[in-house]
């Protein structure tokens, strides 16, 4: 026999050897060993156990895990680092107590039942949150929690912008959530020790119109004057977003200009009075100085020659819209003396007629009473 043919019968032995030494061993699976359960929800518990730690040949064997009561089941096939099995039993009822055993099955038989558990209670189901109806606001939206209760913990996140919940009643803000009719969607999530805790997502958007933004006076300037200076207050403004939605105005820049004797003698300008007032041709005739801060511009209007009539204009912009608002006249302008009407009556036989007028006269043929 050639050297090649004792080679070839040699490692086909071999061969053989090795195929029945991984041949799977018939024996029925040993018995689990519970280390220890805990409520995972209302309807759910979980099962920590230990079972045999898989070598090569073994048979494959599935763990199930049995409720004592209602015989509620949940079976795995592979176990962890050193034989570490976690099953999870659904289909349990709310605040019950439940214990469980675990039995192993493979091919060849089954396990005897595990170690009792000891006993686990399931959790009280928590509240799944219900809103009211949700009401759009000028930079996001409003609801409530229909069937809040101050014994649970609320939280609420929200993707975009700010979001809170009133505690004694369960009313949520969502705001500046971004342009107008822009969407949001916050997540309520309520707690509570021993019971179920549950996510609830709400979505809403931000008014919108497709009008302009609109600058409108709450109160106008005023203007006062000293015999060489002029104060001119800002005034107050209300914002109308989308030309609908009524905001607090938050004013980026005022601009005030003085006019004296129909004639610009300066204007002053600042994005910021707080931090560094920034002057715009603060001497626009060389003879009108002056100094502002956050509500006010003063003048020194020493150097006019003529200090009336005087009044000013500020100009406020807020997100790239702006208005002008007019002070009052200093002095004011003189009051027109309107003449009162009179009024006559007037007979003609048996007719009688009525006459108004600033000098009312009778008609032809008529006779004033």
């Amino acid at each position: 026999m050639s050297r090649s043919i004792r080679f070839l019968g040699a490692l086909l032995g071999l061969s053989t050897l090795i195929s029945i030494q991984l041949q799977p061993a018939a024996a029925v699976p040993l018995t689990p060993s519970i280390e220890s359960a805990y409520a995972e929800s209302s309807t759910s518990a979980t099962v920590i156990f230990y079972g045999k730690i898989a070598t090569v040949g073994d048979l494959p064997t599935t763990y199930t895990a049995t409720s004592t009561p209602d015989g509620k089941t949940a079976s795995i096939t592979s176990l962890g680092e050193g034989g570490r099995g976690v099953i999870t039993v659904p289909g349990l009822k709310a605040n019950t107590p439940y214990t469980f055993t675990v039995k192993a099955v493979n091919s060849s038989g089954t396990s005897q039942n595990s170690n009792e558990s000891a006993s686990v209670t399931t959790l009280r189901s928590g509240i799944v949150p219900t809103f009211g109806e949700v009401v759009s606001t000028a930079t996001g939206f409003t609801t409530t929690i229909t069937n809040f209760d101050n014994a649970f913990t609320h939280t609420i996140t929200v993707d975009k912008g700010s979001a809170s919940i009133t505690p004694y009643d369960g009313s949520i803000t969502v705001q500046n959530i971004g342009n107008p009719g822009d969407s949001a969607t916050a997540t309520v999530k309520i707690s509570r020790t021993g019971y179920d805790t549950s996510e609830t997502k709400i979505s809403g958007k931000s008014r919108s119109s497709n009008e302009a933004h609109k600058i409108t006076v709450l109160t106008t300037p005023v203007l006062t004057q000293n015999t060489d200076s002029v104060k001119c207050t800002f005034g107050t403004y209300n914002f109308l977003r989308n030309g609908k939605f009524s905001e607090s105005a938050k004013i980026s820049a005022y601009t005030t200009t003085l006019i004296v004797d129909n004639k610009r003698v300066g204007i002053v300008s600042s994005d910021n009075f707080v931090i560094q007032p920034r002057f715009l041709f603060p001497e626009t005739t060389g003879l009108a100085t002056a100094k502002s801060d956050a509500t006010s511009t003063t003048w020194d209007i020493s150097k006019l020659t003529s200090k009336t009539p005087v009044y000013c204009e500020v100009a406020v912009v807020q997100e790239q819209t702006s208005f002008v608002a007019v002070s009052n006249l200093f002095p004011p302008a003189p009051t027109r003396v309107i003449a009162k009407a009179k009024t006559i009556t007037c007979i003609k036989g048996t007719t009688t007629r009525t006459v108004v007028g600033k000098n009312p006269r009778c008609p032809r043929g008529f006779t004033q009473q």
